[in-house]
This record gives structure tokens, C-alpha cells and sequence, in this order.
């Protein structure tokens, strides 16, 4: 198994995926139908199992969700960097050199992953606990981690927020000198809240 995101890489482009899309740290490959996206450059990071399986493919429901949460199955071997995939998203996983980093690198490579896709059925904690190869996963001395996906709907919507006058002033300031528009910010300020 490759570990070494280079590795990784070479290997899909030999098998003849090609690369549609880079977002922050994570590429995405495609072939046909399939998908995978991988966190680079990244050393020692664990590339799991993902193949895709009909029952863990799916689409939006009659309501279309906007932020959803995937359940990732974490792993750390020795001094590797931490790595994380996702059962109900095959295809999809991330790493992180340093844990308080997995979460942000993680929904950022769902996000890119399932870009103009359907999005996946994601099971429970307690199904995806029960799904035989987390178990033996979790066996190993891996954990489970929620890891949210926002679905941007591509138009923007306008909201009335109310707050103190002295922190809307910070928060203008701030702005100002970061060079966004109030909404901006507070619209990254809310998705970095979010996704960790």
C-alpha cells in the first residue's frame, strides 16, 4: 500500500485517472465514474480501501441538504501523518501532520471530492460502527470522527443579524483591513467555524 502521496498519485495516473481539480492541499482524479480525491504533498499518509459499493452510493433525498456530516475512520501508524477515509464517500480521504488539522483538511476534501455529485447516503455513527471493516479498523487502535460537508448552493441569500454595536464595529474593521465586505467575512468566519 502506498504511502507517500506522490506514490499515490503516479499510481492512479498510471491506472488512467485523470486530474480535474485542485482545492488548498487535495486533488481530485477521475475515471469513468469513480473518484478520488488525495491530500498532497503528504508523506506517510494511509491510503484505505475505498471502493465504491452500491449500497453506500446514493443521492439527494426530495429535500436537497445543504451540510451534511460523514463519519471519517482516523488512523495513525508509528510517526505517520494522520489519515482519514470515509466509508459512505469511497474514493475520499485526507491527512493531517498534526490532529488539531485533520477536521478542516478533511471537510475540505468532501467538499472537493463530492463537487458536482450527488451527494452519498451517510449512515449513523452506530451503522457505520457496525460496518465490518470499521470494526476491525477501530480494533487497530483507529477512531471515528464527524466531519461536515457544506453543499454551496451557489447563490447568496441576504440575512439581518443582530449584535452588539461595539463587536459589529471589530468585526467591519476587521474586515476592512483584510480587504472583504462584512458578509464575506462573516461568511468565512461561519465556514471555518464549521468545517473546524
Amino acid at each position: 500500500m502506498e504511502r507517500n502521496s506522490r506514490q499515490i498519485i503516479r499510481r492512479l495516473e498510471k491506472d488512467g485517472f485523470e486530474l480535474v481539480k485542485v482545492r488548498g492541499s487535495h486533488h481530485k482524479f477521475r475515471k469513468g465514474g469513480k473518484t478520488v480525491t488525495v491530500p498532497h504533498p503528504k508523506k506517510n499518509c494511509r491510503s484505505e480501501r475505498s471502493e465504491p459499493s452500491p449500497s453506500r452510493l446514493g443521492g439527494l433525498t426530495d429535500k436537497e441538504h445543504f451540510m451534511r456530516h460523514y463519519i471519517g475512520v482516523v488512523h495513525q501508524d508509528g510517526d505517520s501523518a494522520f489519515g482519514v477515509h470515509f466509508p459512505d464517500v469511497p474514493g475520499c480521504f485526507s491527512a493531517a501532520d498534526q490532529l488539531d488539522d485533520l477536521l478542516a483538511h478533511a471537510s475540505e476534501a468532501l467538499a472537493l471530492h463530492l463537487e458536482g455529485e450527488a451527494l452519498p447516503d451517510a449512515r449513523s455513527l452506530e451503522a457505520v460502527r457496525e460496518d465490518a471493516d470499521v470494526a476491525r479498523d477501530l480494533m487497530e487502535g483507529a477512531f471515528l470522527l464527524a466531519v461536515p460537508v457544506i453543499r454551496l448552493s451557489g447563490r447568496t441569500t441576504k440575512a439581518n443579524i443582530t449584535m452588539d454595536a461595539g463587536l459589529l464595529a471589530a468585526v467591519d474593521a476587521t474586515a476592512r483591513s483584510r480587504g472583504l465586505t462584512r458578509s464575506a467575512f462573516l461568511a468565512d468566519l461561519a465556514r471555518r467555524e464549521i468545517t473546524g
